[in-house]
């Protein structure tokens, strides 16, 4: 037996004793992934070579291949252990192969317990840890639930006491606010309090707003079923059960979504074919921003999410981003970044306009790019044209002239909606720099208002094109750890003045140590 961590009886001696030894995952697990195999794999035989008069010759090799899963299924448990201790989350496994993977106490970044359909049925759930880094990533499944919800709290409770441990110690490894917090309650974490629960008719409500265009496909394929027949719906029915997946999903996995925190974390739970129940730690989290589609903009409604550095460099990108509210009234954002941050954040109001010359710099690109397109409609225009008058070419000076009209065309359009587009961002668009934050809004059809806490700040990024040094604007990127594909701090089209400063106070801003590599 493991010796278990000294520190394990401040928690209960009974988590000890339960996870401070080498143990295998639930017995079930096995079934729950040999049932499907050798099902799927009797009724391929089964079909194949149940007729008669079938060659059966290669009956015995097909057979092989079921056989062979089965067995890597049964050979991952049977090899596979896991226990916590000597300070570490363990799990070893393999039979020829031997895999061993540590996660320190003081590393762990997320823990994670879901429980999808098949393994709800039979009463198991998974529990995924994970820590910074490549491979960072222990996934027991499955446990008995049960015991999962136990070890999950278990992992939990170590974490937060470690982290109330170490500010007591004055590092700096917690929200601001916390180590008073945590001098004034040095027994135990406060209990979690309530950010939000999304109802059914938020659930709704926030599905229309996502999926409303649909309704215009849905109408035509109406219309065309009625004009043409059943033939016209050929090319939608193939793509109809993955649009209904795509729609159906999100919302079946955010039913009773479920929002709390407390001094070191924010736990969301959600779900209802897979339940998901996760926690972030909240000096992880590098974000907060709130999207709003269009419509959901003209009813004054917003979703809200944040960000955090995660745990591996997995399928997400390397980071988790969460809902902190699905559908909710326009600047709830800046209460739950708030509470999140533990102190007050920068608002709106505080905004500072982009430079008229940012209108500028969007006129002239629209007119550009209604130009380039409007020449490649008068190419083609004339190619068609060509190809339909029996094969005859047109003269060049035809094709010269049709091609400008086209480009003249697609010009003057481009320079109209790049005059209002650009009245638009200069009206709506706006960023502020704090000592403690960066908040950036933009997008006119899909609006964002973002705000990144300053001390997460990585680097800084302050680039300028032929046309922005010209009218005397920068474009600055913000990095982020761990970089981010799909949330990208940009502030388009400030001032070169308001870059040097932006670069300054972030710059100054990053430099400030950051708690337990962050």
């Amino acid at each position: 037996m493991i010796a278990a961590e000294p520190g394990l009886s401040a928690l209960g001696e009974e988590f000890g004793e339960e996870f401070g030894h080498w143990q295998r995952v639930d017995p079930r697990t096995a079934l729950l992934y040999v049932v499907p195999v050798a099902g799927f794999g009797a009724t391929y035989l089964v079909g194949a070579y149940g007729g008669p008069g079938v060659d059966r010759s290669s009956l015995v090799v097909e057979a092989l291949v079921p056989l062979l899963g089965v067995v890597a299924v049964v050979i991952r448990y049977l090899t596979g252990y896991y226990a916590v201790a000597e300070g570490a989350v363990r799990w070893k496994s393999g039979l020829i192969k031997h895999r061993a993977v540590d996660i320190g106490l003081d590393r762990i970044q997320d823990v994670e317990v879901t429980r999808p359909l098949l393994a709800r049925i039979i009463g198991l759930a998974a529990v995924n840890v994970s820590s910074a880094g490549g491979v960072g990533e222990i996934r027991l499944q499955y446990l008995d639930h049960r015991v999962a919800d136990r070890l999950g709290s278990y992992l939990q409770r170590i974490v937060a006491d470690r982290r109330q441990a170490e500010a007591r110690q004055g590092f700096r490894t917690a929200p601001i606010g916390v180590a008073q917090q945590v001098s004034d309650a040095p027994g135990r974490p406060l209990p979690a309090a309530l950010i939000h629960r999304v109802d059914s008719a938020e659930l709704a409500t926030w599905a229309f707003f996502k999926t409303w265009p649909a309704c215009f496909g849905f109408a035509a394929a109406v219309i065309a079923l009625l004009q043409v027949g059943p033939e016209a719906l050929v090319g939608i029915v193939p793509v109809l059960p993955a649009w209904l997946f795509g729609v159906i999903k999100p919302l079946v996995d955010r039913t009773n979504l479920t929002v709390t925190i407390d001094e070191t974390s924010l736990y969301t739970s959600e779900g209802l074919t897979t339940t998901r129940r996760t926690s972030t730690q909240r000096e992880r989290v590098q974000l907060v921003v709130a999207h709003q589609l269009w419509l959901q903009r003209l009813r004054g409604f917003e979703t809200v999410r944040f960000a955090s550095a995660d745990v591996t460099d997995n399928e997400r990108e390397g980071s988790v981003r969460e809902e902190l509210a699905l559908n909710v009234p326009v600047d709830t954002w800046g209460m739950l970044a708030a509470t999140v941050a533990h102190r007050q954040v920068a608002g709106p109001e505080w905004f500072r306009r982009k430079p008229d010359a940012a209108a500028r710099a969007t006129q002239v690109r629209w007119t550009g790019l209604g130009a380039v397109v409007g020449s490649a409609l008068g190419i083609v225009t004339a190619a068609a044209l060509a190809a339909g008058d029996g094969g005859s070419a047109m003269s060049a000076l035809e094709v010269l002239t049709g091609t400008a009209a086209f480009a003249a065309l697609g010009a003057v359009g481009g320079l109209a909606f790049g005059v209002v587009r650009g009245s638009r961002r200069i009206a709506v668009e706006g960023w502020v720099a704090t000592p403690n934050d960066l908040l950036v809004r933009n997008g006119l059809f899909r609006r964002r208002t973002l705000l990144l806490f300053a001390e997460k700040v990585q680097a800084i990024d302050v680039v300028s094109g032929p046309l922005q040094r010209r009218l005397g604007l920068v474009t600055v990127v913000v990095d982020i750890a761990p970089p981010r594909r799909d949330v990208r701090v940009v502030i388009h089209d400030v001032s070169a003045a308001d870059g040097a400063e932006l670069l300054g106070s972030l710059s100054s801003s990053g430099s400030v140590p950051l708690p337990n590599g962050v």
